[in-house]
């Protein structure tokens, strides 16, 4: 680790990464508990049109939401944002709903698959799968 440190003082480039700026991008899926599966309900109104909101999107299904902070200069604050974000998602689950840490999602039986492939609504785009 000196080493990187001391190749990076030589070449002049640490006053590049002391000037970084640090953001955030985390996606996670809700969950019904009701029925153990990806949630059914779309992505949430209260975030108003994906195309606008910056901070709260859809990723590659209706119930992965992708969390976006903005640009900070420190991780710490970039991090405190990304915890403010994920309050306030959870805040809009509905009563059945959990979030599923993990981009990967949970056990997908056939009907999950076949709600996927007919319910993503990506603004401007149709449903596209590769199998």
């Amino acid at each position: 680790m000196a080493q990187n440190i001391d190749r990076l003082k030589r070449k002049r480039l640490l006053s590049f990464l002391s000037d970084a700026t640090f953001g955030v991008e985390i996606e996670e899926h809700r969950v019904q508990l009701s029925t153990q599966s990806l949630s059914r309900y779309s992505h949430s109104n209260e975030f108003e049109s994906r195309r606008f909101n910056p901070y709260f999107q859809t990723d590659f299904s209706e119930s992965q939401e992708e969390l976006v902070t903005a640009p900070h200069s420190s991780s710490a604050e970039a991090l405190a944002q990304l915890h403010e974000l994920q309050m306030i998602l959870a805040s809009t689950l509905k009563k059945d709903e959990v979030v599923w840490p993990l981009s990967m999602p949970p056990h997908l039986e056939n009907e999950d698959v076949d709600y996927l492939l007919t319910h993503f609504k990506r603004l401007g785009t149709k449903n596209i799968v590769i199998i």
